[in-house]
């Protein structure tokens, strides 16, 4: 006697397929008539194929339970047919299906129905929202670190994760339906960057070491990916206090010229600090020492107690400076840093090189004998003049009275052996009457 099971596991096996009923066995349909929200289910809200769990029994045996039965589900449909053969009663226990549009789960209710010979059975089946899938795509590079947090209704439902710099993903506090959020429930996902390291999720960035808080309901499943990346190793602006400029009287010292802050990821040394110099003023000159101070107090000025770290002189007129500190200074947190000018106490008069230059050819206009040496010593004064602002030239000053300017601009940081060049980070303009 062949077994029953095996013979209704072969009926279900050709369930869609269309077979004329065979004369050894009669057929029976099964049509599952579906809403959902009080309206027919139109296949809106179900992908193609409705997966049923139901029990069908046979007089001879005891019940049989079949799983995931696939019943197709036509777009606009508002309800399936099922034939296969077998005689007895039968129950549907739940329709598990999805929204295609928002990918959260449906659940229907159970419904129950007589099979028989040859006959058409009709089955009510109300469907209702289940939940939405609340997950993350984890991804690291440079060997970031961090946490992520999804916060459900209950801690059934949620669950934290912490990826590694391989980005390995280990699961913590995990409920036995973590992720599984009820449609319509508020759901909380929280990405937390390790020390040194960014996340980057739904077009947002956190600061070094920060955090990013997405609020939202779960009317839709998402599994947003979450980039794990080490962060820059600093950044550097002007700081809150950058001199404005003004006027200063020639010999004056620890003027305060620029002001810049670096703000670190993670603890780092600062090594040196690149400035050039530019203005009508000779730097080289003029300014007889380039301080860097630490702003303790980050006002923009030097006051009691904060410590020259470096120092030097111009090479050139419109030159560059690099200030080397030693030992380097360490920092972990935000830090201002302060340039400062010491001033000559004689400022430089000059006729630039330039005009110089351009009036040289009018030596060797022929002259009469009897203007020569006026000539000469008029090159000779020209040329002197010239000299004094060979080492560079920002245009030229009038001997004597009058006044000068400077500007200073940061250009490069060294961090910990990285070197930030291509700077352009600048204080005002200071003016030194001669």
């Amino acid at each position: 006697m062949p077994d029953s099971r095996a013979i209704l596991r072969s009926a279900l096996l050709l369930a869609g397929l269309a077979l004329m009923p065979s004369g050894a066995e009669a057929q029976a349909y099964l049509a599952i008539h579906v809403s959902f929200l009080g309206q027919p289910f139109d296949g809106y809200h179900a992908s193609t194929s409705v997966d049923m769990l139901f029990d069908a029994t046979n007089p001879a045996d005891p019940p049989v339970e079949f799983d995931n039965y696939n019943l197709g589900w036509a777009q606009g449909a508002d309800y399936g047919l099922l034939d296969f053969g077998g005689n007895g009663g039968f129950t549907i226990k739940n329709v598990h299906t999805y929204d295609p549009v928002t990918n959260c789960v449906l659940d229907g209710g159970g419904a129950q129905g007589v099979l028989a010979f040859n006959d058409t059975v009709h089955v009510g089946q109300t469907v209702t929202w289940s939940y939405c899938a609340v997950s993350f795509r984890p991804l690291s590079t440079g060997g970031a670190s961090g946490e992520v947090r999804i916060t459900g209704p209950n801690a059934d439902r949620s669950f934290d994760a912490r990826v590694d710099s391989t980005g390995g993903v280990t699961y913590t506090q995990i409920g036995a339906h973590a992720g599984a959020i009820p449609h319509g429930s508020p759901v909380t996902l929280t990405f937390f960057a390790d020390p040194g390291f960014i996340v980057s999720v739904l077009g947002r960035t956190s600061a070094p070491g920060g955090v990013i808080v997405v609020d939202t309901v779960a009317n839709n499943s998402f599994a947003p990916t979450a980039s794990f990346s080490r962060a820059t190793t600093f950044t550097v602006t002007l700081g809150g206090h950058n001199p404005s400029g003004g006027t200063v009287a020639k010999g004056s010292s620890h003027v305060p010229m620029l002001e810049f802050r670096l703000n670190p990821a993670a603890p780092e040394s600062v090594t040196s600090v690149t400035v050039h110099g530019s203005g009508s003023g000779n730097e080289q000159v003029d300014v007889t020492q380039v301080g860097l101070y630490n702003d303790l107090n980050g006002n923009g000025r030097v006051d009691t107690g904060e410590p020259l770290l470096a120092s030097g002189t111009f090479p050139a007129n419109d030159g560059t400076v690099t200030l080397t500190l030693a030992p380097p200074l360490s920092i972990s947190a935000p830090t201002d840093l302060l340039v400062t000018y010491n001033f000559n106490t004689s400022i430089a008069a000059r006729l630039g090189s330039a005009v110089a230059l351009a009036i040289l050819p009018l030596f060797f206009v022929p002259v009469v004998r009897r203007r020569k040496g006026l000539m000469l010593g008029m090159l000779a004064f020209i040329l002197t003049a010239g000299v004094t602002s060979c080492s560079g030239g920002s245009g030229p000053t009038e001997p004597g009275g009058g006044s000068s300017t400077y500007q200073a601009t940061l250009t490069g940081v060294t961090v910990s052996g990285t070197p930030q060049t291509g700077l352009t980070l600048s204080g005002g303009t200071v003016t030194v009457d001669k």
